[in-house]
């Protein structure tokens, strides 16, 4: 696989998602200021705006409906799994309109059913469904763990509201992908954002998928801490974000410096390519830095998505080191 300063008085262009009324904190904690909170609907003055996202179904009491009739069309997707789940169900920004157990589910989830109760998160009922109902109502969801939610999309901040967020001394990292489009490859990105506490993971709306339930469920609850931020040109966001103190760094296995000799400044953003055809021409010759992944033969390069988790843990441990 390839992985290879003047400031712009406008950010860069981002797809219209629609206006919400809350704010989502910036993510996960930790680098690029951000508070460990989930991405909440809360207002926040100058900060990207959110849906408040709570379910109409009422709050959790308990009990349950049973039925041998149930519909299997989501209003929104079906999430299942009981990472994934979990966290959308203790995210008041995450919109809920359906949730279905089994019994065996139910005793997985009931315990953060009853947190976000008392977090006056307002959730369905729960229809509890015995296996043979929630395997016809829940298809093609390996590892679901007898629990599935059908839940909206998060809507999203645009990169420069991200960025005002921002104390005007704090490290930050962004992780932007040049034509990555494969939603496993995405949610594990967005698992390692979060995990390594990155600002935001950041892709190009035209080729880039918007949230699936394979993208959200891989990333095991970071999609709830982690932006998935939209641009219209990841060549003039890369010029963009240089004119606001960032050092990008494009991953490519020709790159004139390794990873371990990189010293990554406190405002990065890493640069990663799709497998095979890696960086194209204009956005590596946007990247300030080229840096290489090293690997031992017979293997030539990781994936994508192991690339990443790579070299976000090299950042985060010098981050740390600077703090």
């Amino acid at each position: 696989m390839a992985h290879d300063s003047n400031r712009s008085s406008s950010g860069p262009k981002h797809k219209n998602r629609g206006k919400s009324a809350g704010s989502r904190s910036a993510g996960s904690g930790g680098g690029g200021g951000k508070s460990g909170a989930k991405r909440q609907g809360g207002k926040k003055a100058g900060g990207p705006r959110h849906h408040n996202n709570r379910a109409g179904g009422g709050r959790h009491q308990g009990n349950q409906r049973h039925s041998g009739k149930h519909q299997d069309q989501a209003r929104g997707f079906w999430l299942y799994g009981g990472h994934a789940t979990a966290e959308a169900i203790l995210n008041p920004a995450r919109r809920i309109h359906r949730v279905v157990l089994t019994e065996a589910g139910l005793a997985t989830i009931e315990p953060v059913l009853q947190k976000a109760a008392q977090a006056g998160l307002g959730r369905p009922h729960h229809d509890l469904l015995n296996n043979s109902q929630f395997a016809e109502t829940i298809t093609d969801a390996p590892g679901n763990g007898g629990i599935a939610i059908d839940v909206s999309p998060l809507q999203q901040p645009d990169l420069p509201s991200l960025l005002d967020d921002l104390p005007a001394d704090a490290p930050a990292m962004l992780v932007v992908l040049d034509q990555v489009t494969d939603p496993h490859n995405i949610g594990a990105i967005i698992r390692s954002a979060a995990a390594f506490k990155a600002l935001a993971v950041v892709a190009q709306d035209r080729n880039a998928p918007e949230e699936t339930a394979v993208m959200t469920k891989i990333a095991s609850g970071g999609m709830e801490h982690m932006p998935y931020v939209k641009v219209t040109n990841i060549s003039r966001t890369l010029t963009w974000l240089q004119g606001h103190d960032f050092t990008t760094y494009g991953l490519d296995e020709r790159g004139d410096a390794s990873l371990e000799a990189t010293q990554f400044n406190g405002r990065s953003a890493i640069v990663l390519g799709a497998e095979g055809s890696g960086l194209r021409r204009l956005v590596s010759e946007r990247c300030q830095r080229m840096i290489s992944l090293p690997t031992h033969a017979p293997i030539q390069s990781l994936n994508v998505s192991n690339a990443a988790a790579v070299t976000l843990y090299a950042w985060s441990m010098g981050s740390a080191a600077d703090r």
